[in-house]
C-alpha cells in the first residue's frame, strides 16, 4: 500500500511498479470515493473519519476478492493516520505500507500542475493535519518511507529483493 497525502505520487509508483511484476495490478483507492465525497474535497473540505472509514473498508473487501487473482497487488491509498492503516492489517493479507514522505511545498507544486484529478491545492491543508506520519513501531513492522522526491526506481530497487 503507497501511501501519504494527495500528490506525493502514489498513482505514479503502483503504476511504475506494476509494469515491473508479472501477473500484478495496481489499485487506486481514488476509485472507490463515493460522488459526495469527491464533492467535499474539490471544494476544498477534508473527509472524516465517518467518510473515510467505510470508504477504507470497501477497498479491503475490494482487494480480498481479487488476491487470488494476483502475485502482487499494488494499492495507491492516502491512509493518513494509524488508524486507517490499522483498517488494512486486520485483513489477512500480507501487507506492506510504502510511506511516501513528501514537503507540503512539493504537493502543492505537484497538484497545481495536475490536470483532471479531484484533488487540487485546496485539499491540502485538510490532509496534513489529518496526516500521522508512520512511528517507530510501524516503522519496524510495516512501512518503509520513500522520500518522494527521490527517482521511484530506486523505491523499486528496494521493494524487489
Amino acid at each position: 500500500v503507497v501511501t501519504e497525502i494527495a500528490g506525493c505520487g502514489k498513482t505514479t509508483a503502483i503504476n511504475y511498479f506494476k509494469d515491473q511484476f508479472s501477473n500484478s495490478i495496481a489499485v487506486d483507492a481514488d476509485d472507490f470515493h463515493s460522488i459526495d465525497n469527491i464533492t467535499k474535497m474539490k471544494n476544498g473540505i477534508g473527509l472524516n473519519d465517518q467518510e473515510r472509514i467505510p470508504w477504507l473498508k470497501s477497498i479491503c473487501d475490494h482487494i480480498l476478492t481479487i488476491e487470488n487473482d494476483f502475485n502482487v497487488i499494488f494499492l495507491a491509498c492516502s491512509a493518513l493516520k494509524t488508524s486507517y492503516r490499522d483498517i488494512f492489517r486486520t485483513t489477512r493479507l500480507d501487507i506492506t505500507f510504502i510511506y511516501m514522505k513528501c514537503s507540503k511545498e512539493t504537493i502543492h507544486r505537484r497538484l497545481t500542475e495536475r490536470q483532471g484529478h479531484f484533488a487540487n491545492t485546496t485539499i491540502i491543508d485538510s490532509q496534513f493535519n489529518d496526516l500521522q506520519e508512520p512511528d517507530d513501531t510501524e516503522l519496524r513492522r510495516d512501512v518503509y518511507t520513500h522520500d518522494s522526491s527521490e527517482d521511484i526506481k530506486q523505491l523499486y530497487d528496494v521493494i524487489s529483493k
